[in-house]
């Protein structure tokens, strides 16, 4: 009986028209898109950063570089944003650029739409998100607020060393970086003013080239420092910080 069931189902299958296949699969769209809408509720999320974190997470500071839009045949529009990261909290990946998946209207991403191309962002990433598309690089959660938008240096009054340290207080991270850790060069990329920005005095900032050449010297005594880089070409530098503690280097690009 189930052998005849089957053949029958076959055979009007085999017997429908191209028209009828096209009519089906549009409604079989339609349906999802309906399904899409509701697929994710995130009633009641958390919007202070901090009551967000985890341990298991990926933290680090970041570019935001630009964001790509696409329709899928599934039915799904995924964000896809791009980013220059900047230094490590917690952060296993080596590479200069990573990509980040937001919202896709299936998912609990986040709606990246308000982010700024240049924002320097303090991110709580996700491992990539498994859902109808598979596995991306790494997922911006929706519910709740995951991320902290750097302007001027700060965030809610507070600057990046001090989110940083707060960061790890909370998630239980065991490292508690020295104050060249926390050293950073903002904003990144720059076309003129440059701030170097530590919890140790700065002695002195010396800029040199792609080729290792000297550009700029300059001599310093504060915790926080700005210089202009106006009149250098556009191309990679590499900002070297000397302070009591000990030096560091950062990499810059002017625009």
């Amino acid at each position: 009986m189930q052998s005849n069931l089957l053949a029958f189902c076959k055979s009007c299958t085999q017997n429908l028209t191209t028209n009828a296949m096209k009519s089906i699969n549009l409604l079989i769209q339609l349906i999802g898109i309906s399904f899409i809408s509701s697929a994710c509720s995130c009633a009641g999320y958390e919007t202070d950063f901090f009551k967000n974190l985890s341990y298991n997470q990926h933290y680090c500071v970041a570019v935001f570089k630009s964001m790509t839009v696409e329709s899928r045949p599934n039915g799904t529009i995924p964000q896809t944003s791009h980013f220059k990261f900047l230094s490590p909290i917690k952060w296993e990946e080596g590479a200069d650029n990573f990509v980040v998946i937001g919202q896709d209207g299936l998912n609990c991403g986040d709606a990246m739409f308000g982010f700024q191309e240049g924002d320097t962002m303090v991110l709580a990433l996700n491992d990539g998100f498994f859902g109808t598309y598979g596995k991306d690089t790494l997922y911006l959660h929706g519910c709740g607020r995951h991320y902290l938008t750097i302007k001027n240096g700060q965030s809610g009054g507070m600057t990046v060393p001090q989110i940083i340290q707060k960061l790890k207080l909370v998630t239980g991270l065991p490292h508690v970086p020295s104050p060249l850790d926390l050293l950073h060069v903002f904003p990144n990329p720059a076309t003129g003013k440059v701030t170097v920005h530590c919890e140790e005095p700065i002695r002195s900032v010396l800029v040199l080239n792609a080729e290792g050449q000297e550009v700029l010297f300059l001599k310093a005594r504060d915790k926080q420092f700005s210089f202009d880089i106006s009149q250098l070409l556009k191309g990679l530098y590499y900002v070297h910080v000397k302070t009591g503690m000990g030096e560091v280097t950062r990499r810059i690009v002017k625009q």
